[in-house]
């Protein structure tokens, strides 16, 4: 019968002689399950070898049982990382990280299956929100690669808020101020250059506060938003809303003069 070989990482296929009147079988050991093509063949294909190990075919005839031993290159490692990885947009990222046991290198992929693989970590871009995948895979000291890991980075808007108010009230009145934007977000804000007040707005994005009684002109102004979540994403924010104070009318009376009775 052939020799023992050895299958490289990419191949997963060889063939097989044997001499005299028998079958092919696979030893139930074998580390994966691999295609006899023509089993009662003194040739044969053998296809399927994919997972890593040592593969026994026994050459069985009436006499004697010819065992034939195939050792197919790969491994089993597998890269281990954190996923997802979250930053805020505009964010400063730094390079991605996996781990892999001992004797093994790291290959870096930004596809599931194919592509070129490059042994520097990627640093993911934070330039706009959204999803990212990366993989990631162990390679031994053959350069077989095993099993790619995904790694997820989300990259999470910047909130964002806008502010609106009655423009103008009568004196002794109160005002809205309505405050608009990211859902759930936390809009922190001044009134008259005060001290900084916050307010959650609704999973609408919506929330409304009223002042108190106001006689004189009062400026509500954004300071920052901040995003709900574990990150809590914040930026400042411009824009403010002037409630302005009209005075209440007035009136008089005065003078005199003279009539006649019964006029």
């Amino acid at each position: 019968a052939t020799a023992p070989t050895t299958l490289d990482c990419v191949t997963t296929s060889l063939h097989l002689d044997a001499h005299g009147v028998g079958h092919w079988e696979a030893d139930v050991t074998n580390p994966g399950t691999a295609t006899i093509a023509t089993p009662n063949s003194t040739s044969t294909d053998i296809t399927g070898v994919t997972a890593p190990g040592d593969y026994v075919f026994h050459w069985i005839t009436r006499y004697c049982d010819k065992t034939i031993t195939i050792t197919k290159q790969g491994t089993t490692a597998v890269a281990t990382a954190n996923s997802p990885v979250n930053y805020c947009v505009k964010q400063s990222a730094s390079a991605l990280t996996a781990t892999v046991p001992s004797g093994n290198n790291l290959m870096w992929y930004t596809q599931a299956t194919g592509g070129t693989g490059s042994t520097t970590a990627p640093t993911p871009s934070t330039a706009t929100s959204g999803n990212t995948s990366y993989y990631v895979c162990a390679v031994d000291g053959n350069g077989c690669e095993g099993t790619r890991t995904e790694i997820v980075v989300q990259v999470e808007a910047l909130p964002t808020a806008s502010i609106t108010a009655d423009a103008t009230i009568c004196s002794g009145g109160t005002a809205t101020v309505t405050f608009t934007g990211t859902p759930n977000a936390t809009v922190t804000y001044t009134v008259d250059s005060g001290a900084n007040q916050t307010i959650t707005l609704d999973a609408s994005g919506n929330a409304t506060v009223t002042t108190p009684t106001l006689n004189a002109n009062s400026v509500y102004s954004l300071v920052n938003a901040t995003a709900a979540g574990t990150l809590a994403c914040s930026q400042a924010q411009t824009g403010s809303a002037t409630i302005t104070i009209a005075p209440l009318p007035t009136a008089a009376i005065a003078g005199s003069t003279s009539i006649c009775p019964n006029s």
